[in-house]
């Protein structure tokens, strides 16, 4: 019963709304004025949630970030993180947080900074669990040849965030 209990308290500090964009409409979940989730669009209409109305200033701020980021005018996030993951992924999606804006790096290259360079497959499934997406701009990492590889969103919109990001990159000073 205490488990039952827990999961409910749980349920209930869980907010959800949703930021729209021109790539479409991003989900967002917090909880405890932390960030756990972004649904990219194409995986937004399964969530069989009602938006709060956004009340917390956590959820506010995440919401404004986004749409900053959207709109070209920011680069980078100061959000609280909650990441119930494994050492190794967090330890790749800290090497992925650090991708420059407007840059991209190869799954091999991450593998080799976070000291496992035969991991370059361990790194992709991190990527592909990357439950922040944009936040920790998973779209940034490619294949070594150049192709993108995959993406939880779809190729159409990695290929459009990366474009965008170079884009706004080269037309604004930082």
């Amino acid at each position: 019963m205490i488990f039952k209990i827990n999961f409910i308290e749980k349920i209930k500090k869980l907010e959800f709304s949703i930021v729209h964009s021109q790539f479409g409409d991003f989900g967002i979940f917090i909880r405890h004025k932390s960030l756990i989730n972004v649904i990219l669009p194409n995986t937004i209409k399964s969530i069989k949630a009602i938006p709060s109305e956004d009340k917390s200033t956590f959820m506010i701020k995440v919401r404004s970030q986004l749409t900053q980021y959207f709109k070209g005018a920011r680069r980078s996030f100061d959000l609280k993180l909650d990441l119930n993951m494994s050492t190794f992924f967090l330890n790749t999606l800290e090497e992925v947080k650090k991708i420059p804006y407007g840059s991209t790096m190869s799954y091999k290259d991450i593998a080799n900074n976070i000291k496992s360079p035969k991991g370059y497959r361990a790194v992709a499934n991190a990527n592909a669990r990357n439950p922040i997406p944009i936040i920790i701009p998973c779209h940034r990492v490619i294949k070594s040849n150049g192709d993108f590889g995959e993406y939880g969103g779809g190729s159409i919109l990695k290929k459009k965030l990366l474009e965008f990001e170079k884009d706004i990159f080269f037309s604004k000073p930082n």
